[in-house]
């Protein structure tokens, strides 16, 4: 058995407390497994591609559902991380007698807040394709009444950026126990989480957005 290495690391790069995303392709990106395994254990501290490989390694002896990973695929995952703003190279590892340095990778936060879709989305075509419907079923909880599609816009939008502007302050405001509380877990409870959270938050930031729903069946 060969004795274990020595070495000290170098760190140039904390993650900053927290990082909010509002964009759809790093949320997809934090919410895939092979992804999401990764920025969990670098939850711990800085790490190596070697330290990565090892991590999958355990999880997967624990876990069915995930596959041990090569160095060349952690490598091409962090790439993918990187580019994202969530990873970024935070130091270098020096073993003790050789000349050998291995890079350290670092999350860009301790804590990711993931805010789904942002206020601009009801401006799309899929956004409004979705008002509609969701016109259609509310016309069934206000007695069979339509609701103007513009004036339903005009209030998902409000709504979505109340919504924003609440986890914003909550995340601005909050101490470590809340902020671990908004962006730890799995992933499931994860985006109940920032669902809820978020749905209060805009009801308490803007109460009058029921009164505008009921004047539009009134």
């Amino acid at each position: 058995m060969s004795e274990p290495e020595e070495y000290r690391d170098v760190i140039t790069v904390k993650p900053v407390p927290v990082k909010i995303f509002k964009d759809r392709k790093t949320r997809q990106l934090i919410f895939n497994p092979k992804y999401w395994t990764m920025l969990i254990v670098l939850r711990q501290r800085p790490m190596t591609v070697r330290d990565l490989v090892k991590a999958y390694r355990e999880a997967a002896e624990k876990d069915s559902g995930i596959d041990p990973k090569s160095d060349k695929t952690i490598y091409r995952y962090l790439k993918v991380l990187e580019e994202a703003g969530l990873i970024v190279p935070a130091g270098q590892r020096l073993v003790i007698g050789k000349a050998v340095t291995e890079k350290l990778f670092s999350r860009t936060a301790d804590f990711f807040l993931l805010i789904e879709d942002p206020p601009s989305y009801w401006e799309t075509q899929k956004g409004k394709t979705i008002a509609k419907r969701i016109g259609s079923l509310l016309s069934y909880v206000f007695e069979g009444k339509e609701l103007p599609q513009k004036a339903l816009l005009e209030i998902l939008t409000h709504f979505d950026r109340a919504r924003e502007e609440g986890l914003e302050r909550i995340v601005e405001s909050g101490n470590q126990r809340t902020l671990e509380m908004i962006s730890t877990g799995s992933l499931i409870s994860l985006r109940k989480i920032v669902l809820y959270v978020g749905i209060f938050a805009a009801l308490l930031e803007k109460p009058e957005l029921l009164k505008e729903l009921q004047q539009l069946v009134g």
